[in-house]
């Protein structure tokens, strides 16, 4: 197990984190730690490499639940604000800037799948 990310590691990389409450960003926070430290056990990553992904892949989880995956434009009287999205293909982690950065410093490809064209699935009621 790695040393934690953080609620000062997830404002430190996507600024919408300072927006929001402690418990919010805290949430996010333990989400990253629980899910990345089990996905990133046995790697041969430093503990610093490791930190920096779970960060990234926390700003993307900020992204996609408290920034509506990136606003594309919003315009209010003389303000006007635009966004990058990531193409419409893009999935999971490679749907935001942030999520692609934790892709990025995963040079081991372990985090691809989470970056993947989800798998359909169909339920039946007998």
């Amino acid at each position: 197990m790695t040393a934690p990310i953080t609620i000062e590691d997830v404002r430190s990389v996507n600024s919408t984190a300072q927006d929001l409450g402690d418990d919010q960003v805290q949430n996010i926070a333990d989400f990253t730690n629980g899910v990345f430290d089990e996905l990133l056990a046995g790697t041969t990553y430093s503990i610093v490499m490791i930190s920096a992904i779970k960060r990234f892949a926390a700003g993307h989880y900020v992204e996609v639940t408290y920034n509506n995956n990136g606003v594309s434009r919003r315009k209010m009287g003389s303000s006007e604000e635009e966004y990058a999205f990531a193409p419409s293909d893009a999935y999971g982690l490679a749907a935001t800037t942030f999520g692609r950065q934790a892709l990025a410093l995963d040079v081991q490809g372990i985090l691809t799948p989470l970056a993947s064209k989800p798998m359909k699935a169909e339920f039946r009621v007998i």
